[in-house]
């Protein structure tokens, strides 16, 4: 089984190429004992004037691997060539996609983070979960712009699904205009891994919020209680040995003044009633509402519904 790689992108087709070509050229040390393509397919997330083609990919060059040069015969293509299809052309000629690999370019608002996490979410589900094994996903965090690639990262911690992420460093921004890694010095071009350490989901957070959800004050010692009998036996498990000292330290004093209102009182004592506040409402009614989240989060539970209408919408996308 190959990898699917992730990649947000702007106007420069390098900042995806190179980071492909570095992956290629060191595929007997990246791959592992897994084998399978090292680039299966590839899904672009882009504004979508990138995606229709509307927007012309910046100057770039097609250099030989390692090398600050102008590859010998290569001439740049006539007209305002886009973005998608320098990369496109770049994947064939070096033959990086695997044997049925595809390209997609996934269109969505890049400066609106609903949007691109929804964009990213269906992807991943589309791709990584499909609810059985799916596929192994890798993501670039060189090119697209902020808000797309904190809600590519946000997809990762919360669903485990991606693998890997990496970016690429290029110290002068002349140099960005290569298509492929242009220097073995580290202080030129690097590729860099990113330490992705697989987050768990607090679910004890959100129980907490769903018992205040009516909006009435509730003491404190009676929320533990009440978390210590959940119908969810892994609730009662993180919260059958907690007394309220360690219950208000971990949750009620991080949460009050954020998600909750805490009834103020004299000075040390050792319980107070909180509620929730409209911060938190908002907070779980987007996860208790929104499908894209419950799915990621709640990998024990099969969606197929879902997985294949983010299947289907990707297919749209493909190049």
């Amino acid at each position: 089984m190959g990898v699917v790689h992730f990649a947000p992108v702007g106007a420069s087709p390098g900042a995806v190429t190179s980071a492909l070509a570095y992956l290629e050229h060191n595929a007997m040390e990246v791959r592992g004992e897994r084998g399978g393509d090292i680039v299966e397919s590839l899904i672009l997330f882009c504004s979508p004037e990138v995606g229709c083609g509307d927007r012309a990919a910046d100057d770039y060059t097609w250099n030989d691997y390692g090398r600050p040069n102008t590859r010998q015969g290569w001439q740049k293509p006539k007209g305002s060539q886009n973005v998608v299809e320098a990369i496109r052309d770049f994947l064939e000629d070096e033959g990086l996609l695997g044997d049925r690999g595809c390209l997609y370019a996934w269109p969505v608002d890049v400066h609106d983070y609903q949007a691109s996490f929804d964009a990213v979410a269906k992807a991943t589900l589309a791709i990584a979960r499909g609810d059985d094994t799916g596929k192994r996903v890798w993501a670039n965090l060189t090119g697209g712009t902020n808000v797309l690639n904190a809600a590519l990262m946000q997809v990762a911690f919360l669903s485990g699904l991606i693998g890997r992420m990496y970016y690429t460093f290029v110290a002068h921004d002349s140099d960005r205009r290569y298509l492929q890694p242009f220097s073995a010095d580290r202080t030129q071009f690097d590729f860099v891994w990113l330490p992705l350490v697989k987050t768990t989901f607090d679910f004890g957070y959100y129980r907490v919020l769903e018992f205040l959800q009516d909006e009435t004050w509730q003491w404190g010692q009676r929320l533990l209680g009440c978390l210590k009998q959940d119908k969810a036996p892994a609730i009662q498990g993180m919260f059958a040995q907690m007394d309220l000292d360690h219950f208000k330290n971990q949750y009620l004093n991080r949460m009050a003044g954020d998600v909750l209102d805490e009834e103020r009182g004299q000075a040390g004592e050792l319980d107070r009633p909180v509620r929730i506040n409209q911060r938190g409402k908002e907070i779980l009614e987007y996860i208790h509402l929104n499908e894209l989240v419950e799915t990621l989060v709640h990998r024990e539970q099969s969606n197929p519904g879902l997985v294949q209408m983010c299947r289907d919408e990707m297919g749209k996308y493909r190049c």
